[in-house]
């Protein structure tokens, strides 16, 4: 009942029609207020390759600014039903400057770099930073975000991270058995994370994983 008075509310800017008790009316206009205010515009994705056919990925150089989401790399299946996990070939990102807003508006998870499964990944010189318009977002957010399986070669370096909970997340899928894998994760600056390097699993044996500074 409630959501459906909030939506008519907004629909009708802000004029909640259906609630009798005036005092009530005036809390959830307030409330309206304060929300419309803090729910600043921004568009959803700056930069996205996907597909189900990703061979050879270069993102260099490129200013995105006013997003939620900065690059999103994935290779997916157009259809529904299951099959094996596709992948990107050989990804760069380098070279970036990437600005991510979150308002009162956001909802779900946002990164300044998405890396779903490829084969080879070089992160590198990016500049991301995240601006908070509105404390009423409790969304997540991570610097560079990588989920899915990964090749011999995975290298995050000398990135510059600004203002997110995590610098980076690394969710690796393939690495059960591994005794160790010959990735990189070394001289960012994760500015302001309260997680500098976040990996799952926690134990994840990377072969380089420090210096990385806050």
């Amino acid at each position: 009942y409630l959501k459906r008075i909030v939506t008519d509310a907004v629909a009708a800017g802000g004029v909640f029609r259906d609630l009798k008790d005036n005092a009530l009316a005036a809390r959830f206009r307030a409330a309206f207020d304060r929300y419309a205010a803090a729910a600043q515009p921004a568009a959803g994705q700056g930069i996205v390759v996907g597909g189900q056919v990703v061979e050879d990925v270069r993102i260099t150089g490129n200013s995105i600014a006013g997003v939620e989401q900065g690059i999103h790399v994935g290779a997916a299946r157009t259809e529904k039903r299951k099959g094996a996990r596709l992948f990107a070939g050989t990804t760069l990102v380098t070279g970036n400057r990437i600005e991510v807003k979150v308002s009162a508006a956001s909802t779900g998870e946002r990164h300044g770099i998405f890396v779903g499964s490829c084969r080879s990944l070089v992160i590198e010189g990016n500049h991301t930073r995240l601006t908070r318009t509105s404390s009423l977002a409790p969304v997540t957010t991570d610097g560079v975000r990588l989920w899915g399986e990964y090749g011999k070669r995975l290298i995050v370096r000398e990135n510059h991270v600004e203002g997110f909970a995590v610098g980076l997340l690394l969710r690796a899928l393939n690495t059960q058995n591994l005794k160790s894998v010959p990735w990189v994760v070394v001289h960012n600056t994760f500015a302001s994370a309260g997680t500098l390097v976040e990996t799952e699993p926690a134990a994840l044996p990377l072969a380089v994983k420090a210096p990385n500074f806050s």
